[in-house]
């Protein structure tokens, strides 16, 4: 009777037994554990890339705004610093003004150089010091791309 039992069980090919579904559920399982922190992962990183570009844009916009600004000058008008308004003609088309709730720029001297731009943006807090890196939150985050270990500049 067991071999008549065990012979059914090999030969009905109908469909999946247990075991196989459990196997198949583990690999997949084992492929989202290994997958899904690296995709967080990457995400994170773009979203810090993507402040970084948005910083270096405020950045210029403002300066160009600055320069004009200074170039426009007169003893009745003088030089203001350029605030979110001036420089948002440069930058609206792109969409970063889009979650920025504050935008400071500095210019210490008042002599036209930009000094660094301050902006939060989706409750992240971003500083730009130029020549320096750019702060996200107090973390630094890179100026440019990673490139891998083996392509020296």
């Amino acid at each position: 009777m067991a071999q008549c039992w065990l012979g059914k069980m090999t030969s009905d090919e109908r469909g999946y037994n247990m075991i196989e579904m459990v196997c198949v559920i583990v690999i997949v399982a084992l492929l989202a554990v290994l997958i899904i922190p690296g995709y967080i992962g990457m995400i994170g990183q773009a979203r810090k890339q993507a402040m970084v570009t948005n910083a270096r844009a405020f950045y210029i916009a403002a300066q160009a705004v600055a320069t004009e600004k200074v170039a426009e000058a007169t003893a009745d008008h003088p030089y203001t610093i350029p605030d979110a308004e001036d420089i948002r003609k440069y930058v609206a088309s792109d969409e970063m003004f889009d979650g920025v709730t504050k935008l400071t720029i500095f210019d210490y001297d008042k002599n036209g150089t930009i000094d660094a731009i301050y902006f939060e943006k989706d409750g992240d807090k971003v500083r730009l010091n130029p020549g320096d890196k750019v702060l996200i939150n107090g973390s630094e985050a890179p100026l440019a791309t990673p490139t891998p270990e083996g392509i020296r500049k």
